[in-house]
């Protein structure tokens, strides 16, 4: 084998005769990862000194650490990269563009790293890595304590300034969390007081019985269709079956976020588990973490909206976290290093597919692909990923720049116009423009301020596309489809999504007039409405009949189980409107994918004191008006006893609540979240007082205290910031 031309990393197992070792060009990734653990393996066995050189893509160190750990021998760092020292190239190891042999992704190789700091005095980089383990892993943050306190020579830490109680007495809550500086031990509970009320009031009531509703609608689908494996009675046979599959599922996530039994989130989450195992065999199944030839935006996201919807409902599963991290490993490969756009319209986990027609381009559809960037990067941090995903927008933003302000259907990987730049790769002559595309469109404003602390720069050629279509439309009703001649006006429902996130990114005067003209009634009620809780009451009540309605439907069905997606999908509880009133915003609404290429952006998020998503049982909740720095809302607790739960500033915890008002009452918080308890009978109207953006989005927004949002310079445009080369 030739020695591997890139950067190598140099790792000292023990101390006696380095035997030294090299990954080359030649021989298959897999075969000389396999060659280099069998060496690896022998030399730790014989207690010898193992010298390792690998090629970043290949083998990662943290499975020589491993093992050498189980054998209780020593690790020490040494090495070159580039001929500079360990020591002063860590952030190279972690972030090498070639990949990762440490993956900063991970709490657990950081803390590896941090052990090989400590080992070799490097107490400030240790010190960092630590701090970098608390944020990315719960698991790890009681370690990384105790190592951070050696370090510092302190045996006890110092609590942080709790939280006083609003109203009456303090509770605290023990917990251990993972935050950038060493955080608190404990936190009190702001105790919200109210009328009691022996009866739940209308609104609550009604939200109860929606919450039946979908239970009783979903139990039926499972009565009828689910396996004692945990897999629906139609499997995967192809990989174009699999998307079809959980077409009508993956949505429920609408539901579990907010509500829902432990049988129904479980039955959710082990559906999507025996498909993607399902999938892996068959023809283009996910052998290497993602589909072997490749696969369109579209339907790929009809599959993989299911993942994202069991990460946020169990934002922990290592199973699932490790699943989306394949899939974003697959992704980040197919995109061009230079111009940040994709390589093909059907990617696939070997850098996208070659294929006539797709190589070489770019669809509109694409922005979709951001939510497996996005959802690891809020349990891992990988900076790649940040940038991979604002480099994308930015190059997006160039190309509807370079279309007198629209967003092509499609673009070239190169930054080129296609002559029929409206011919779109998918389903284009039913859904106009941006049609399925909607579905990405309508997520990236979100990502965009989310990873940026509310830069409204990133999503300007969204921004301009929504513009011109409503010019194309004749100003009132944006315009829907162009034949490369002329527009015409049809069903571009999805564009409600892109301009109602754009507005609550932005809360500016244009956008404003956007959503009051063709916005959802959802949005007008929220941001323009008068408030009340009437309108969600009479949404909650008639959703709740027509979630009876399917349970019916399900009951009473005949002629056999389902024998393909399309059937099943059929049978599935859908359009899960009304669940918007209860957090505050307008993020998906059934089968129709509205999830698809939503990164979830509501104002507030709900979880139990033990962070269970979702309001604790007989607790229910109505957002009634919203603003860009407060927001009105209710809260009911049916129960007999008080209750405790969490309240997020943002979905992700990218929200500072500044302060929480009841009636004359005003208490300071200035944190991501607050632990609120809610006596026995009590409802309780409050406003939380919040500052959007202010942290880096995570996915255990409960637990945290946050970290400052990462702004991108000033002065420069993006293009330039984000090194975009047309």
């Amino acid at each position: 084998m030739g020695v591997a031309r890139c950067r190598i990393m140099t790792v000292i197992v023990g101390t006696v005769m380095p035997a030294l070792l090299y990954a080359g060009e030649g021989g298959g990734a897999e075969g000389m990862r396999e060659a280099l653990r069998g060496k690896v393996a022998e030399g730790l066995k014989a207690g010898r000194d193992v010298r390792l050189s690998v090629r970043l893509l290949g083998m990662r160190v943290r499975a020589v650490a491993k093992e050498a750990d189980a054998r209780g021998i020593k690790l020490e760092a040494a090495g070159t990269i580039h001929e500079k020292p360990w020591g002063e190239i860590s952030d190279v190891l972690l972030y090498s563009a070639a990949g990762q042999a440490v993956d900063d992704r991970s709490g657990e190789d950081r803390m590896l790293l941090a052990k090989f700091a400590i080992a070799n005095k490097w107490n400030d980089k240790a010190e960092g890595l630590l701090y970098g383990v608390k944020e990315m892993s719960p698991f790890l943050s009681a370690e990384a304590d105790r190592l951070l306190a050696e370090l510092k020579g302190e045996t006890e830490k110092k609590p942080e300034k709790s939280v006083r109680p609003l109203i009456k007495r303090p509770v605290v809550k023990k917990e251990t969390a993972h935050r950038a500086k060493p955080g608190p031990a404990e936190m009190d509970a702001i105790i919200v007081a109210g009328p009691v009320r022996a009866a739940a009031p209308d609104w609550a009531e009604a939200e109860f019985a929606l919450f039946e509703g979908a239970e009783e609608a979903i139990g039926a689908f499972l009565d009828k269709f689910l396996e004692p494996s945990g897999a629906v009675c139609v499997h995967v046979d192809n990989a174009g079956t699999a998307d079809d599959i959980v077409e009508g599922i993956a949505p429920w996530d609408r539901y579990l976020v907010l509500s829902g039994s432990d049988r129904v989130r479980e039955a959710y989450r082990s559906i999507w588990k025996n498909v993607y195992n399902e999938l892996i065999p068959v023809n283009n199944g996910f052998r290497g973490g993602y589909y072997a030839h490749g696969y369109d935006a579209e339907h790929a996201s009809e599959l993989l909206q299911h993942l994202w919807g069991c990460l946020d409902v169990f934002p922990e599963d290592a199973e699932l976290i490790e699943q989306n991290r394949k899939v974003a490993d697959a992704i980040f490969r197919c995109i061009d290093k230079r111009t940040g756009l994709f390589t093909s319209l059907s990617l696939n986990n070997s850098g996208g597919g070659k294929g006539q027609g797709s190589a070489g381009k770019t669809s509109g559809h694409d922005y979709i692909y951001m939510n497996a960037l996005f959802q690891d990067y809020i349990r891992s941090g990988n900076p790649q990923y940040r940038i991979a995903m604002l480099r994308f927008g930015e190059a997006m933003n160039r190309a509807a720049e370079n279309n007198k302000g629209l967003i092509p259907c499609t673009v070239f990987t190169n930054g080129a116009l296609p002559a029929d730049w409206w011919n779109g790769p998918f389903s284009y002559p039913e859904w106009g423009c941006p049609g399925v595309g909607g579905r990405g469109w309508g997520a990236y404003p979100s990502i965009g301020a989310f990873l940026t602390g509310g830069d409204e720069r990133i999503f300007r050629g969204l921004r301009s596309s929504v513009k011109v279509l409503f010019e194309a439309g004749g100003g009132n009703v944006p315009a829907h489809k162009f034949d490369g001649k002329s527009w015409t006006q049809g069903n571009n429902w999805q564009l409600m999504h892109v301009i109602e996130r754009i507005y609550d990114n932005t809360w500016d005067a244009e956008s404003a007039e956007w959503v009051k003209k063709f916005g959802s009634g959802y949005a007008k009620y929220f941001y323009f409405g008068a408030g009340g809780t009437g309108q969600p009451a009479a949404s909650f009540r008639n959703r709740a009949e027509w979630m009876k309605q399917q349970a019916e439907r399900v009951k009473n069905r005949t002629g056999g189980k389902p024998k393909t997606g399309d059937e099943l999908t059929e049978m599935a509880p859908d359009f899960f409107y009304g669940y918007h009133y209860i957090d505050g915003n307008w993020w998906a609404m059934g089968y129709d994918n509205g999830r698809c290429g939503s990164v979830v952006n509501t104002p507030v998020r709900y979880f139990g004191e033990k962070g269970r998503t979702g309001l604790p049982a007989g607790v229910a909740a109505v957002v009634t008006h919203v603003e860009k720095d407060w927001l009105r809302m209710r809260l009911y607790n049916r129960n007999a006893e008080s209750v405790r739960m969490w309240i997020t500033g943002g979905f992700y915890g990218t929200h500072r609540i500044a302060a929480i008002r009841v009636g004359d009452n005003t208490k300071e918080v200035g944190s991501p979240r607050m632990l609120v308890e809610l006596p026995a009978k009590v409802e309780v109207e409050f406003d939380i007082v919040m500052q959007r953006c202010a942290y880096r989005p995570n996915a255990f927004p409960w637990k945290y205290r946050g970290v400052a949002a990462e702004p991108l310079p000033e002065g420069k445009d993006l293009r330039t910031i984000l090194n975009i080369p047309f």
